[in-house]
């Protein structure tokens, strides 16, 4: 008998190989670099909030741009609600960090990552937003994928 392995992805699109390809090879990296391939991926994701792929493929690579975000809003000078820099972005990693499945505002969340400099010119109004599309509690439900990348919905219906 097959062992038939489960994965979740995002509703959505159909898988792109190309794209799990190069998440897997961001994942299995020790060197993180964003490829061409991967930054299409984001802008897609932020325009369609859909995603080939499950949230276990795709976190480490939202993270990685999570972290680089938050870094371009580094500020000096005055604390945000009494918390350093540091502490902030530790505190918002640790946001997306607590989720076992993708945000609900996951779409929300890469809008912000693509359009930081026309959106964010201001470092504390970045900070904000990242910190209010991450402190949502729901996620999006991720059905679950047979092997052949259909959902158990359209097996019983083809």
């Amino acid at each position: 008998k097959k062992k038939t392995k489960k994965m979740s992805r995002l509703v959505g699109t159909g898988a792109s190989s190309q794209t799990q390809e190069e998440l897997q090879r961001f994942n299995n990296s020790s060197t993180k670099e964003e490829t061409p391939a991967l930054t299409r991926f984001l802008e897609t994701l932020a325009k369609t909030g859909k995603t080939p792929c499950g949230w276990n493929d795709v976190k480490p690579f939202l993270r990685f741009k999570l972290e680089e975000t938050i870094n371009k809003g580094q500020f000096t000078g005055q604390d945000l609600k009494n918390e350093s820099f540091d502490q902030l972005k530790s505190r918002l990693l640790g946001l997306f960090d607590s989720f076992q499945e993708a945000p609900f505002t996951l779409q929300r969340l890469c809008e912000i990552i693509v359009g930081i400099a026309a959106n964010y010119p201001n470092p504390h109004k970045l900070l904000y937003a990242l910190e209010k599309s991450l402190t949502v509690t729901s996620t999006l439900q991720t059905p679950n994928v047979n092997d052949d990348g259909r959902t158990p919905m359209e097996v019983e219906s083809s």
